[in-house]
């Protein structure tokens, strides 16, 4: 992505499958075919050109262009505060903009497939009344991790579900003006001793990983 500045950002492209809930049940159904997605927040206004690169072989789309346009709702990221390094702030530059977290540990749903959705969709609104503003959600192998002993390192073709539930939260927690602190690895996949879920880490050299010992 190049702007109008001349800036450019090279943003890495993801495998994607889309899913549709059925109206009866809480089960997923496969919606179109899977793709190559990109997504990208631009951070000026102003006309952006947009160019897709594979390295190996090596493949240059044509370019696109699109039109970014100032807004003045949106509070933009949220970032360290600049004038005082202990509190949290929005970039978007306003004084007094900032953004004080207020929230809880949702880490995961013990419903299955859809169903995880529907505990989310109840968590996010209550919190959200009740003025939270933040919430903890967890990338575990139960719920939303997308690499794990069925899948192998790198490959996330066995859990497009698990990518495209934790879509759907990230797009509740908008609808309730709520932020996701998403916990990228939890301490399990990691730990002999404490919920130990190392015998079946993907990291692991014995299921085909890099790594002979969880603190490698």
């Amino acid at each position: 992505f190049t702007s109008a500045t001349s800036k450019t950002v090279v943003v890495p492209a993801f495998w994607y499958q889309d899913f549709v809930t059925t109206t009866v049940t809480t089960t997923l159904q496969l919606k179109g075919k899977p793709g190559w997605r990109v997504r990208f927040t631009p951070t000026e206004a102003g006309k952006w050109r947009a160019q897709a690169e594979l390295a190996q072989p090596k493949l240059v789309s044509s370019p696109i262009t699109f039109t970014v346009v100032p807004s003045n709702t949106a509070p933009g990221f949220i970032r360290i505060n600049s004038q005082n390094p202990h509190y949290f702030a929005f970039d978007q530059g306003r004084p007094n903009n900032f953004y004080f977290p207020i929230g809880l540990n949702v880490a995961w749903s013990t419903q299955q497939s859809a169903g995880a959705l529907q505990d989310y969709e109840h968590w996010l609104e209550q919190l959200s009344r009740n003025g939270g503003n933040i919430a903890r959600v967890w990338m575990a192998a139960w719920s939303f991790g997308l690499e794990w002993n069925d899948t192998g390192l790198g490959n996330y073709t066995q859990r497009q579900q698990q990518a495209w539930l934790l879509d759907q939260v990230f797009t509740l927690a908008e609808k309730h003006n709520v932020y996701i602190l998403l916990t990228l690895l939890n301490h399990g996949p990691f730990s002999k001793t404490v919920n130990p879920e190392w015998d079946d880490n993907p990291y692991n050299v014995a299921n085909g990983g890099m790594l002979k010992a969880p603190e490698e």
